[in-house]
């Protein structure tokens, strides 16, 4: 029976497609979705999962005010981003 489940978690784990691994659409689609869509005047950013989290939190602060959000904005999505990657 252990070993049962223990396979079943293992196919969980290989199906989940963690934010760094996300493509760019899909990233934009978490963002125009995060918080009610609050984020939704922020997309398209250039980022993919794998980009996002080698991004300096400082520099995606000031792309984000640079797009018309401010920085606390940024440091939001950063780290409800952070909260997602350590699944």
């Amino acid at each position: 029976m252990q070993m049962i489940q223990i396979s079943q978690l293992e196919a969980e784990k290989k199906k989940f497609v963690g934010p760094e691994q996300w493509s760019k659409a899909k990233f934009n689609k978490w963002l125009e979705e995060l918080d009610g869509g609050r984020f939704k005047k922020l997309c398209p950013m250039k980022y993919s999962g794998k980009l996002f989290a080698i991004e300096d939190w400082q520099d995606f602060n000031k792309i984000a005010k640079a797009l018309g959000g401010s920085e606390s904005d940024g440091s939001y999505i950063f780290y409800f981003h952070s909260i997602f990657t350590s699944f």
